[in-house]
Parts: C-alpha cells; structure tokens; sequence
C-alpha cells in the first residue's frame, strides 16, 4: 500500500514563517513535521512507501531529504504551478489501484489498517477519515447517512458548534481520477461534488482520537503544547540549557541544543525552544515557539506568538499573538 502526502501548499495562514520554511519543515518540538508523519506511518506497518507532491520551496524539502534517514520509501513529484488539492493527486498518484492520500498539516493518530478494513467493507470508491470536533466554524462540516455514506458538505458559517469536519486523510481507488480534471481543482469545492452525481461511493471513517490541522497559529502552537502535555504522541528530545543567576522555569518547556537564558530571564509553560536560542535579561518568553537561533531582547515579553529562525528581537518589546520571521 502506497501513500501521497500533499506538501505542496503555501501554508497562508502561517505566514511570514511560510515565506522561508515549507509548512511540511515546520519543527513541531524540534522536529519537522515530515518526520512526525513519516515516523508515525512506518510504525503501522501498513504504509510502504510514500511520494512527496511538493510545490512552494520545493527545493528546501529535497534538501532536506538529502540528508534525512527516512523510514519508509520516498519519491518527490514537483508541482509546476499551485494545482490545489485535486489537481495535486492527479498529477502525483502513485501507480497503485488503490492508495492513501495524506494532507500534510495534518498530525492524527489514524488507524491506518482500521480504515483501509473499512474502505473494502464498503467497497468505497474513496473514504474519507472524518473527525468529531467542538466547533465546526472554521473547516464546515461534512454530512453523511446512518450506512456512513456521504450526503454532502455544509459550508462555513461562523457559527460555533460540534459536528463532523474532513480529516484529509482519503483512500481512494485509482479509477475516481478520472473525473479529475488536468491542472487546478478543489477536492471539496470540485471533485466531490461531481463524484456525487455520478452516484460514485464515498463513505467516512469515523476517528475520535486525535487530530489537529496545524496550519494556523493557534494550532500551531496547540499541538506541541499537547506533544508536551502527552495528548499528542509524538517523540521529542529536550536537552540541558545554559542559565544564568535568577533565571525562572514554570514547566512543562523544552530547550533544544544549545539554548541560553541570561540574568533574570522568565520562562512560562509551554515555552519551546530550538537549538541555540537565547533568552536575554529579564525577558520573558510564554506559550512561544522560538525557533532556531533565534534571539529575544533584554526585558522583552512574547506571549502565544511563534519567532522565526535567526529572528533577533529587539530589547524592551512587548509581543503577543504573533508570527515573526526573518523574511
């Protein structure tokens, strides 16, 4: 069984970060999100081998897999134009009759086995892990009937209540693309909704574990908060960090390599650090991802606010609900 992981988004809402990190390299707890998935996949054993559709910073990811020790067999397809979710599973199926297609801002304790079981079951033409949440307001919802079968999709409203979203995690069988067209198309927007008149079967799989669409801020930093808080599980690594006199931890944090905080510098829970950080003189750093060599001014404050690599932060500056980046 092959899988397609779709990475190549400009990752939108995560910008200026996005502007020089593809979203599949952000770090989650000091390690890229693609290691995350890949790690996760290979321990299932249901997954062989995986191609990579990428399209913003295509370059960085190959790099990166220039020297990254993969569990599982990888290929790279390159979009040459942004072709969206649809026109990106067109364009980088693998050969196979049947396969997994994997969003890759997704990080989801799925049952790979359960739902591929559940997908002959049905003898669907694509199933779509379907997740429960609190508030639907900001995916829409996905509607289906007491046999799990797919009525429809309920737009955004702005209305915050529970419900049933799509996971963006498919399997499907290789004779629905077909009905894809060449170049751009939504899978939501277009292709189900076609595949829904041509009576084709489209059935969810229900997942109550965990699931976060990491492609905002808030989310951003909520995974690794729940990494951190054992909700999420997924592996990390703190390790010893320089410290001056008067320094204050309130944990849970984590430092990566080489991390500094200087006199009277504070850090609240779920700071989380990358390798070579430094946290200058009374500043304080709380709910915050800092990533990697990045430097926080003397009596500066950032709260709930993500600070890209390098970044240096000039000193007495108040921060909070931010992303900060370099480029």
């Amino acid at each position: 069984m092959k899988a397609l992981i779709l990475a190549g988004g400009e990752g939108k809402r995560l910008k200026p970060l996005t502007n020089s990190i593809p979203k599949i390299l952000l770090p989650l707890c000091n390690k890229p999100v693609l290691s995350h998935l890949l790690s996760s996949i290979a321990k299932q054993k249901i997954i062989d081998g995986v191609t990579l559709s990428l399209g913003n910073l295509w370059e960085r990811v190959v790099s990166f897999l220039s020297v990254y020790n993969s569990p599982l067999p990888l290929e790279t397809k390159v979009e040459n134009e942004p072709l969206d979710t649809g026109g990106a599973i067109k364009f980088s199926s693998p050969e196979e009759e049947e396969f997994f297609v994997i969003n890759g801002d997704i990080i989801c304790d799925v049952d790979y086995k359960g739902m591929l079981e559940f997908h002959r079951r049905k003898k669907a033409d694509i199933t779509i892990l379907t997740v429960k949440v609190r508030d639907t307001s900001s995916f829409g919802s996905i509607v289906f009937d007491g046999d799990f079968k797919l009525k429809g999709f309920k737009e955004k409203t702005g209305e915050k209540k529970g419900g049933f979203v799509n996971g963006a995690i498919y399997l499907m069988k290789r004779r629905v693309l077909e009905y894809f067209p060449q170049g751009k198309s939504s899978l939501e927007r277009d292709i189900f909704p076609r595949l829904l008149l041509r009576k084709a079967k489209i059935y969810a799989f229900l997942h109550f574990g965990y699931w976060m669409d990491i492609g905002e801020r808030e989310r951003y930093i909520q995974v690794q908060k729940d990494i951190l808080d054992g909700i999420a599980l997924l592996e990390y690594f703190s390790f010893p960090c320089e410290m001056e006199k008067g320094v204050e931890i309130q944990p849970p944090v984590l430092f990566g390599k080489g991390c500094k905080l200087r006199k009277g510098a504070r850090l609240f829970p779920y700071s989380i650090l990358g390798n070579h950080v430094e946290v200058g003189e009374r500043a304080n750093v709380g709910e915050s991802v800092i990533l990697e060599g990045a430097r926080i001014g003397e009596g500066s404050r950032v709260l709930h606010s993500v600070v890209g690599p390098s970044f240096v932060l000039p000193s007495q500056l108040i921060v909070e609900n931010a992303i900060l980046n370099a480029c």
